[in-house]
């Protein structure tokens, strides 16, 4: 299905791809560029195995269940009122009827993982990961490289199969074909559209989630984007290159952001900005889920942590009960406490 009379082709789910012009000449439906292999859609999808390979890591919304294209014009994800975070230093009414802490905690409870377990061959990588994800928070991932964050990360987001386990949103299980809808995963080390400028790559993805021009103007402004703005993504230096994903993040209006290593490659100004952000992402509504080696950074950034060592949970809370957890002084030093509790 093509608009004869506009630069843009529309697919047969309804969503824009890159003009005829575009150097690379492929034929890419946004809807597809997470899961080729999985959703029935009749665009060809080309590129080098790299390029294929690294856009499976990033979720596009509005995407299809297996088999069932979605109908021209019907209407994609968003945030609205249900997804918006409970302030986190709201204190509830003091009534006779006000809920407890508890039931406060399980309420705002946005998405939980359950005793999600994976093995390569004869190799466990994950064993009984648990933990929940409070609406409006910032949730770090903290271990050591081979504790398992990027593979945790990949299995939630449906990237692999998990051996054992579920994922569940709101309380209710969240199917594979449903994670598209709510989740957004931002892998570490892929580079979407090597050719292509970055410009026309960050125009494409904000047609494509429908996202308005003063959006993509705040984020090229906020990542300080400008001087990479004429290169191919392939001839990104590491650190814009990470810009560059993050702002395509941005531009998915999906309540749950999933970001492995956010912080590689960038320096500390530059650090400190893209936490900044972060936390404004939050207040804009979005709940964030961050794999950190760097200690320092994630007690910065994250309002709780999750533990991994060798695949499983050693603890999870914020720095303050996780130090108290594991026997030590107030204040301590975050590795200290990993430590005491790996």
């Amino acid at each position: 299905m093509r608009r004869a009379n506009a630069s843009w082709d529309i697919c047969p789910h309804g969503s824009p791809r890159p003009p005829r012009t575009a150097p690379t000449g492929r034929d890419l439906c946004p809807e597809v560029i997470t899961n080729a292999p999985r959703v029935s859609c009749g665009w060809r999808v080309g590129g080098s195995r790299t390029h294929d390979i690294g856009m499976r890591g990033i979720l596009v919304p509005g995407a299809s269940p297996v088999g069932v294209p979605r109908r021209p014009g019907s209407p994609k994800t968003t945030l609205n009122s249900a997804t918006q975070p409970h302030h986190r230093n709201r204190i509830p009414e003091m009534t006779p009827n006000a809920p407890t802490e508890a039931v406060l905690s399980n309420a705002n409870t946005l998405m939980s993982v359950q005793r999600i377990s994976k093995a390569f061959g004869d190799q466990r990588v994950l064993t009984d990961v648990s933990f929940d994800v409070v609406s409006g928070e910032i949730l770090g991932l903290i271990g050591p490289n081979g504790a398992g964050k990027t593979t945790l990360l990949e299995c939630i987001a449906d990237l692999l199969p998990i051996d054992a386990g579920e994922v569940r949103w709101r309380g209710a299980p969240l199917s594979p074909s449903q994670r598209k809808h709510r989740l957004f995963y931002l892998p570490e080390a892929i580079s979407p559209y090597p050719d292509q400028r970055s410009s026309e790559v960050l125009k494409f993805f904000r047609a494509a989630n429908r996202q308005p021009l003063k959006r993509l103007d705040q984020l090229v402004d906020a990542l300080n984007l400008e001087p990479a703005l004429a290169k191919p993504v392939g001839a990104l230096s590491k650190g814009y290159r990470r810009r560059l994903l993050l702002a395509l993040g941005l531009l998915a209006p999906l309540p749950m952001l999933l970001m492995d290593e956010p912080f590689d490659g960038f320096d500390l100004r530059q650090t400190r900005e893209v936490m900044s952000l972060l936390r404004d992402e939050v207040l804009r509504g979005r709940t964030l889920v961050l794999s950190i080696h760097q200690l320092a950074d994630a007690q910065r950034t994250c309002d709780r942590l999750v533990l991994l060592s060798a695949g499983r949970v050693v603890g999870v809370g914020t720095s303050a009960e996780l130090t108290a957890s594991a026997g030590l002084p107030p204040g301590s030093d975050l590795e200290e406490v990993f430590l005491a509790l790996a």
